[in-house]
């Protein structure tokens, strides 16, 4: 019988390191959910702060005090901006949720496990 009792060691080990695995995911998790938050503040306080650069060369071309190719510049790079920092946001968001369905896996993982046992 002693073969069975193997098994069993085995299961535990793997068990054992799956814990382990998901304690270790789940605080990697706790830190990105900090770091995304933070970077969603600033993502809004950048995006408010463009808007605000848009206004402002709107009012000037309307005012004429600006030239049609300068506003079309500004603009242009007044929209760039904006697209990189939505791709940053975005790559963070990304990252973020692979870590939150890799848990997810780990607990389903332990869930199987244990109910073979």
């Amino acid at each position: 019988t002693g073969g069975g009792g193997g098994g069993q060691q085995e299961v535990a080990s793997k068990m054992e390191q799956l814990s382990q695995q998901s304690r270790e995911l789940a605080e990697r998790n706790r830190q990105a959910e900090g770091a995304i938050l933070d970077q969603h503040r600033k993502h809004i306080h950048s995006t408010m702060q463009r808007v605000k650069q848009e206004m402002e060369i709107l009012k000037k071309f309307e005012g004429k005090s600006i030239s049609v190719n300068e506003y079309v510049d500004q603009l242009r790079d007044i929209l760039g901006q904006k697209e990189r920092e939505a791709n940053d946001l975005s790559c963070i968001l990304n990252e973020f949720e692979a870590n939150l369905q890799e848990a997810d896996f780990l607990s389903l993982r332990m869930d199987e496990m244990s109910l073979g046992t």
